[in-house]
């Protein structure tokens, strides 16, 4: 994925600060049509990156989408962001990756070009799997990362939050559908600073959290700006 090709803004030694807004959109109740057109209204609101919950892309779930199902999402983001400079993270599917298998992803896409991040924890995924008669293939959640804008990022996705090694990025994207979604400290990624931005489908709720060992408290909450999209709303945070 061509996340460099954007230009890095440092002025006078000042990292460019990025807005990175999270669709509010609860699994079960707002489809995956609603979210489509919630991200293409995001587009027009000048973010940096723009996220979604785990699961948002699911059909049904108790079973992955077809590979015909991906494509044809796939397909339709990819046009959405063809033209559009924001990073589009837009949640996360389950998908057969092939006749035995199956694999959890969250897709990127950057004008028009895209790559995947694999879920490795299973929470679910196993049975979602074993009811279509396959096996969940875990991912490796040390690949998990990407640079843009001049920031390094981790994207976690639920449970592989606080079990993934995140040291060293400037912010966690963190896609959640989860009854203790929130962003966890752990002994392995508790000595550096970062923000950390949690997306959750379940309640839903989005929330931004900047983290410093040095401050007391350690963590804190980032200020939000709320605009409203076409049947939902967009939690927006500078970075």
């Amino acid at each position: 994925l061509g996340v460099t090709d954007r230009k890095v803004f440092i002025d006078k030694g000042i990292m460019f600060i990025m807005k990175v807004g999270g669709v509010l959109h609860k699994i079960g109740r707002d489809v995956v049509g609603d979210l489509i057109v919630k991200i293409e209204d995001s587009l027009n609101l000048g973010l940096d990156i723009v996220v979604a919950p785990d699961y948002a892309l699911n059909f049904n779930l108790n079973k992955p989408n077809t590979k015909l199902e991906r494509e044809d999402l796939y397909n339709k983001i990819k046009r959405l962001s063809r033209d559009s400079p924001t990073l589009i993270i837009p949640g996360t599917l389950s998908y057969p990756i092939s006749n035995k298998e199956m694999a959890h992803a969250a897709p990127v896409f950057l004008r028009g070009d895209f790559r995947e991040y694999f879920k490795e924890r299973d929470q679910g995924e196993g049975e979602i799997a074993e009811n279509v008669g396959l096996i969940y293939r875990r991912g490796n959640n040390k690949e998990n990362r990407f640079n843009f804008l001049g920031k390094n990022f981790a994207l976690e996705i639920c449970g592989d939050h606080g079990n993934q090694d995140i040291r060293g990025c400037d912010c966690e994207l963190i896609l959640a559908y989860d009854t203790k979604a929130g962003c966890h400290i752990d002994t392995l990624n508790d000595s550096f600073a970062r923000k950390a931005i949690v997306c959750d489908g379940y309640r839903p709720f989005v929330a931004a959290f900047d983290f410093n060992p040095e401050n007391r408290p350690k963590t804190s909450l980032l200020e939000r700006n709320i605009r409203k999209l076409s049947g939902g709303e967009i939690h927006i945070f500078d970075i």
